[in-house]
């Protein structure tokens, strides 16, 4: 009797177990309002509750993508201030400096293309086999000032990456919608900065 009574037992632990193993390992869609958000202290336990979850996942999305607009203008304003130091060096050689010198200090790699602000005559970029290593740097040499906060950054955006990841992957419908809207927002908002092109001073006109 005791023996049947401890089996029923340890049967319905398992079962029990089993069941909550299953509800927090969930692989399919669900809309339950009491899933935890990257911990435990972090489980909604009302409707309200779960609303400013929501809220805070579309707020981490847009930071995402404002994060990843705020590096790539420093990278341009870099490239920028890169191009001016060129430039001037470029300027102290002389007068008799070829100008397919002059224009080869916008990074090869790239193809600037600004009709409204470039010569038509510089859309293309200058082929490496004109210039020579004197000239023209393609890799920035490595400073402090700008390569650690550029890893830092890196690491803020790719750990804001990974936390949403895990948001999608409770596979909260909520959580989900939440993060791709405030993905949408961010983008809608920020991504103009993201794209915007390089404008190689050497290369604007004099208005």
């Amino acid at each position: 009797m005791d023996m049947s009574s401890m089996s029923s037992s340890a049967a319905d632990a398992t079962t029990t177990t089993a069941s909550t193993m299953g509800t927090m390992m969930s692989m399919t869609f669900h809309s339950n309002t009491t899933d935890s958000l990257w911990f435990s202290g972090w489980t909604p336990k009302s409707g309200v509750a779960y609303a400013f979850t929501i809220v805070a996942l579309v707020a981490f999305g847009i930071m995402y993508r404002a994060l990843n607009a705020y590096a790539a203008t420093r990278e341009r304003r870099v490239r920028v201030t890169n191009l001016e130091k060129a430039n001037v060096v470029v300027q102290s050689m002389g007068a008799n400096v070829p100008d397919h010198v002059r224009e080869s200090q916008v990074d090869s790699t790239t193809i600037l293309k600004e009709p409204t602000a470039i010569r038509s005559n510089t859309t293309t970029s200058i082929s490496s086999s004109r210039l020579t290593s004197d000239n023209v740097r393609l890799i920035n040499p490595w400073r402090l000032s700008v390569d650690l906060p550029r890893g830092m950054i890196h690491v803020v955006i790719a750990g804001t990456g990974y936390l949403l990841m895990l948001a999608v992957m409770t596979f909260n419908v909520g959580y989900f919608f939440a993060v791709l809207g405030g993905l949408f927002i961010g983008e809608v908002t920020f991504g103009r900065y993201a794209f915007a092109p390089v404008i190689a001073p050497a290369l604007v006109e004099n208005s």
